[in-house]
């Protein structure tokens, strides 16, 4: 089976200028080639072509942060802080899950890195998507994240001390994590913790990253301050996550050493402005405020030195709806990264980070056709990322006219039609209705 997505300006993630009128021509799950004009394979009967005239073509976007089964958040006032697992709130994570899944991949997000679940949930989730059962992208999973005993515990488990934090990561691994998360400070917008709290120390999370290492994955750390950092970036880890109050030092350590930077500079904007509407409490807004300010200075400084920028969004929660990664792109923007750069920030960057580089996040023959076609001119204008059209994840059309047109629970095409039926008597007229007759 060919596509062809025709006419479009192809943004491919690997070149500094779009392709206008270009031709991406997509063989079963891979793109078979990016022509610059018409190609010639347009002209057999056998291609599917899609007019993208007027519109940009690029990779599918990459959120190399997101939460798709946090089913609270530490902005209501009321909760139970961290929120108990229970078999009733597993159930209630992975049904936010589909939702999210759902909602994401309509926004054009066909891959996340699930940075911290509510219980193992976040495999089955993956598992159904990966086999067809829903409709979603598709997951590199953390499962939970591994913080010390009182750290910053969303969505975590706690250890203490290398040894402890080496079974939980090989816990986490063989429940099916692709990557893993560790706690190195505490939090950044909430009045529980501090972000100037160092809590994993460079050996604890040393323990956990070459357990990683081992099985070929990939770890990331939360991480606000300096000192958390530096303890983060020698223990091997491969990104850091936010960064609020990173100083020069910490970000030339990180350049050095290749260890990439997800900023979420999105949420933490969001925090800052409408932090009472969500349940901040009063006297952390000003605080809050004066930290995404520096957190914005951290970002500009950042890509001044080169450190390789990803984008995430802490989405699917509550307070971070599916379509964050158009304003993570425009926040990415503002702090200094052209409208290019924060498109490779969130395909070609995060792939890199992920180590799927050679499958995902770029248009070129022999990668994974994963393809967002969206209305406008996104090289001039980052908000056509909020105007999606359509979506290809493995070639396949996911979304058409903005809305999902695959079905989902295994009901599959090749599926047989539905049967045995009975023998051919029984659609016979039913008997007349035996009446009494009156005598």
């Amino acid at each position: 089976m060919i596509t062809i997505i025709r006419g479009g300006t192809v943004v491919t993630a690997l070149d500094d200028e779009p392709l206008t009128g270009a031709d991406v021509v997509v063989e079963d799950a891979l793109v078979r080639e990016v022509s610059p004009g018409r190609s010639a394979l347009g002209a057999r009967a056998d291609v599917e072509i899609y007019d993208a005239a007027g519109s940009t073509v690029l990779p599918g976007l990459i959120d190399a942060h997101t939460h798709l089964t946090t089913h609270t958040t530490f902005f209501e006032p009321t909760t139970v802080w961290p929120p108990p697992v229970t078999a009733r709130s597993i159930a209630k994570g992975v049904l936010h899950g589909c939702h999210n899944a759902r909602e994401l991949i309509r926004h054009g997000v066909t891959t996340v890195r699930d940075v911290g679940a509510h219980d193992h949930g976040i495999f089955e989730l993956q598992r159904m998507i990966d086999s067809g059962g829903l409709v979603g992208p598709r997951i590199v999973a953390c499962g939970r994240a591994i913080a010390m005993t009182g750290g910053h515990g969303m969505n975590a488990v706690s250890a203490d001390g290398p040894d402890e934090v080496r079974r939980l990561a090989r816990t986490e691994l063989a429940a099916g994590a692709g990557a893993l998360k560790f706690m190195a400070s505490g939090a950044g917008a909430e009045s529980r913790q501090s972000p100037y709290d160092c809590e994993f120390t460079e050996e604890e999370m040393a323990a956990g990253v070459r357990e990683a290492q081992a099985h070929h994955k990939t770890t990331c750390a939360h991480s606000m301050n300096p000192e958390s950092t530096r303890n983060a970036v020698f223990a091997g880890i491969n990104s850091i996550e936010h960064g609020l109050l990173l100083d020069d030092a910490s970000l030339e350590l990180m350049h050095s050493r290749s260890v990439h930077y997800v900023p979420t500079v999105w949420t933490y904007q969001n925090s800052a402005e409408n932090g009472e509407y969500y349940g901040s409490e009063r006297w952390m807004i000003p605080v809050i405020r004066e930290r995404v300010d520096q957190h914005l200075n951290c970002v500009a400084k950042a890509h001044e030195l080169g450190v390789i920028i990803g984008a995430g969004t802490d989405s699917a929660l509550p307070v971070n709806p599916p379509e964050s990664m158009a304003w993570e792109a425009e926040w990415l923007h503002h702090c200094g990264l052209s409208i290019l750069e924060s498109v490779r920030a969130a395909t070609v960057n995060n792939a890199l980070l992920l180590k799927l580089d050679d499958r995902i996040g770029s248009l070129a023959p022999g990668r994974i056709a994963d393809i967002v076609v969206v209305d406008g001119s996104l090289h001039e204008d980052l908000s056509a990322l909020l105007r999606v059209k359509a979506v290809f994840k493995n070639g396949a059309p996911v979304v058409q006219d903005g809305q999902i047109c695959q079905s989902s629970l295994y009901r599959a095409a090749e599926q047989p039609p539905p049967g045995p039926l009975p023998p051919p008597s029984w659609h016979r007229a039913a008997p007349t209705p035996h009446r009494e007759v009156a005598q």
